[in-house]
C-alpha cells in the first residue's frame, strides 16, 4: 500500500479503481458485482462503504495553455493519472448508466447500483432523475442501515412517484412529484434533500415557493431550507436565484446572504427586516456588512455586547420562562463562541503551492482583509469552526479565496475576489478549481 502524502492517488488494478488519500483508501470494482470498500487510516479491516465522492463527469473540453503554464509538471502528471483511472472505471460500466448518474456532483455509488440490480430504475430515472437519486440515497432519509439500503430501493423503484415521496418522508402529492422534475440533478446532495424534507414538515409555504419558478437549483433549495432567508427573500429575488447561473451548483447567493446577516449582527447586533427583491439588492446587503466591519471599532463592539449581556442578566428576573430560555440560549452561544475563539487556528485542509497561499492566522486574516480592502478579516470564527478556510492567490492575478467541504467531501471554491471585491479573470478561477480538483479524491 503507497504512503500517505499530501496529493491522493489514483490507479487501475486488476480491474478495481483503488484511491489512496491522507485520511482512508478505497477500492471500488464494478465486475462481477459492484462492490465499494474503505480502509480508514489506522485501521486494518477494509469495510463495505458508500463513496460520497464523484465518480463518473461529463466530458469537459481541455484546459487552455496559459493555465497549463502555471503548473508544475509533477501535478500534471498527477492530473492525467486521476482521470485516466477514472475514465478507465467508467468504461468498465455501461455507458447509459454512467450518462444517468453524470450529472449528480456526489453521492452516484448507490444510484448506480440501483440502475445495475434493477432496469426498471431507468424508467424512474429518465422521467424524475432527482426522485430516484433520493430513493438509491434513501438510507440518510429513513436512517437504513447501508447494508439493507439497496435492497429497499430496489423494491420502491417501481412504485408511484408521489408514493416513493411519502416513503421518503415527503409530501405524498402530484404537485411535489412536478417540483422533483424541477430541480436540476447538479444542484442536490443528500444534505441538502433531508434539509429540504423536514423544512417541507415545518413550513406549509414551501411547495408554494417552488410550485411557480420554472427550475430549481442548488441557490433556491439552500435559500427555503433556512428558516430566516425563506422570510427575507421575497418571491422576485427567489424567481432571479434560480435563473442565476452561480447558483446552479454551489448556492452562492444564500451563501452571500447568510455571511453578510452573520457580519451584520456581529458588528451592529441588528438584521435586516425589510424582505429583499433583487440579486442587487443581495450585493448591496454584503456591501453593508462589509461596511459595517471595516467601521466597527472592536472595543466598543466588546464593551456594548458586555453591557447587553449585564442588561439582559438585570431584566431576566421580570420576563417570562419563555423569555429566560432564550436569554440561556444566548449565553449558550456566547460560550460557544468563546470556545471556538480559544481553539488553535486549524491547518490548511488543502495545501498551498507557489501560486496559492493558505492563510493560517487571524493576525493574516486581517492583513489579508486591509490589503484587499475585503472582510475577511471578519472570518476567523468560521475557519476555527471549520466552516471556510482562506487563502491569498497571488497568480494569474492578485485575489482572496475562499473555500468550503461540498457535500462530496472535496473543498470548494466559495467566493473569489480581487482587490475592493472586484470579480477576477476566467483564468484565475479556471487555475484555482484546477489547484482544488488536484487535491480532491472525486473526480
Amino acid at each position: 500500500m503507497p504512503n500517505n502524502t499530501q496529493h491522493p492517488s489514483f490507479s487501475i488494478e486488476q480491474g478495481t479503481l483503488c484511491i489512496h488519500s491522507s485520511a482512508a483508501h478505497y477500492r471500488l470494482r464494478w465486475h462481477p458485482v459492484p462492490s465499494a470498500e474503505e480502509l480508514l487510516c489506522g485501521s486494518a479491516t477494509w469495510r463495505p462503504c458508500c463513496p460520497e465522492f464523484r465518480l463518473v463527469r461529463p466530458p469537459e473540453p481541455s484546459p487552455e495553455q496559459e493555465l497549463l503554464a502555471l503548473d508544475l509538471s509533477t501535478e500534471v502528471l498527477a492530473d492525467h493519472q486521476k482521470e485516466a483511472a477514472f475514465a478507465a472505471f467508467r468504461a468498465m460500466v455501461p455507458e447509459p448508466l454512467a450518462k444517468a448518474v453524470e450529472p449528480f456532483g456526489s453521492y452516484q455509488w448507490p444510484l448506480l447500483v440501483l440502475l445495475h440490480d434493477r432496469s426498471e430504475a431507468a424508467e424512474l430515472v429518465a422521467h424524475n432523475p432527482v426522485l430516484a437519486y433520493a430513493l438509491a440515497n434513501h438510507a440518510g432519509f429513513r436512517l437504513t442501515r447501508q447494508e439493507l439500503a439497496a435492497g429497499d430501493a430496489c423494491r420502491h423503484c417501481t412504485d408511484r412517484q408521489r408514493d416513493i415521496l411519502g416513503w421518503l418522508g415527503l409530501p405524498a402529492t402530484e404537485a411535489m412529484v412536478k417540483t422533483f422534475r424541477k430541480m436540476a440533478p447538479a444542484a442536490v446532495c443528500p444534505i441538502v434533500l433531508r434539509h429540504l424534507r423536514n423544512a417541507l414538515r415545518e413550513d406549509e409555504r414551501i411547495p408554494g415557493m417552488l410550485a411557480h419558478l420554472p427550475q430549481i437549483n442548488a441557490g433556491v433549495l439552500w435559500t427555503v431550507v433556512n428558516p430566516y432567508l425563506r422570510d427575507l427573500v421575497a418571491p422576485k429575488l427567489l424567481l432571479a436565484i434560480a435563473e442565476n447561473e452561480d447558483d446552479l451548483v454551489y448556492g452562492q447567493t444564500p451563501g452571500r446572504m447568510a455571511s453578510a446577516i452573520r457580519l451584520l449582527q456581529e458588528s451592529q447586533g441588528k438584521l435586516p427586516t425589510e424582505p429583499l427583491i433583487s440579486l442587487r439588492q443581495v450585493e448591496l446587503l454584503q456591501d453593508a456588512a462589509d461596511e459595517a466591519y471595516r467601521t466597527r471599532d472592536e472595543r466598543a463592539r466588546l464593551l456594548a455586547l458586555e453591557k447587553k449581556r449585564r442588561q439582559r442578566a438585570l431584566a431576566a428576573a421580570a420576563r417570562t420562562q419563555a423569555q429566560r430560555a432564550a436569554l440561556a440560549a444566548a449565553s449558550t452561544e456566547r460560550r460557544r463562541i468563546m470556545e471556538i475563539e480559544a481553539r488553535p487556528y486549524p491547518q490548511p485542509p488543502v495545501p498551498g503551492n507557489n501560486t496559492i497561499e493558505p492563510i493560517t492566522s487571524v493576525l493574516e486574516l486581517k492583513r489579508e482583509g486591509k490589503a484587499q480592502g475585503n472582510c475577511v478579516g471578519g472570518y476567523g470564527l468560521n475557519v476555527k469552526e471549520g466552516q471556510v478556510y482562506i487563502y491569498r492567490v497571488l497568480k494569474p492575478e492578485r485575489a482572496t479565496l475562499s473555500i468550503i467541504c461540498g457535500a462530496d467531501g472535496s473543498w470548494r471554491r466559495s467566493q473569489l475576489k480581487i482587490q475592493a471585491n472586484g470579480n477576477p479573470a476566467k483564468a484565475t478561477c479556471k487555475h484555482v478549481d484546477r489547484w482544488l480538483a488536484r487535491h480532491s479524491i472525486s473526480i
